[in-house]
């Protein structure tokens, strides 16, 4: 019985295949290799060339003040003293007690509150904040957050 089996594989065309795919293979990674190749020798050729003198003495920077050194810097620096604005309170008007309240505080009073569908809140018109690396603990008074006065109570 594993006589016959054996007689109905084709065993020239089995090796054909694997033929056929390995030089199938063979070509299709001898035109990509041309390919690239070329489109190397095409960058080559339209990158702008630099002049012997340009090559003998490469560009300094501009003199100084320069406006911004390291960007990568300068963008942490930023969006950490942001992440101080929200995360920390401080006065917005002291006079007047208002506070400004970190983002997750606001939240919390606005959820304990809650909100009607005819309410429209709109924010202080103040740009005061406290001064740099001072916070509320430090100026002697305890933050009170002010109702606004078309806020109702539930």
């Amino acid at each position: 019985m594993s006589t016959e089996f054996d007689r109905e594989i084709n065993l020239r065309g089995v090796i054909w295949t694997g033929v056929a795919l390995a030089g199938t293979a063979l070509v299709v990674s001898l035109l990509m290799w041309w390919l690239l190749w070329g489109f190397s020798r095409f960058d080559e050729k339209r990158d702008v060339r630099l002049t012997p003198i340009e090559v003998a003495s490469p560009q300094q920077p501009p003199p100084e003040p320069r406006l911004q050194v390291s960007p990568n810097d300068d963008m942490r620096i930023m969006r950490d003293e942001e992440d101080l604005l929200l995360d920390r309170a401080a006065w917005v008007d002291r006079q007047q007690g208002i506070v400004r309240v970190p983002v997750d505080v606001a939240m919390d009073v606005i959820v304990s509150r809650g909100i009607s569908a005819t309410q429209t809140a709109s924010p202080p018109k103040s740009e005061t904040v406290a001064p740099k690396g001072r916070n509320l603990n430090s100026l002697g008074r305890q933050p009170q957050v002010r109702e606004h006065p078309n806020d109702s109570k539930p």
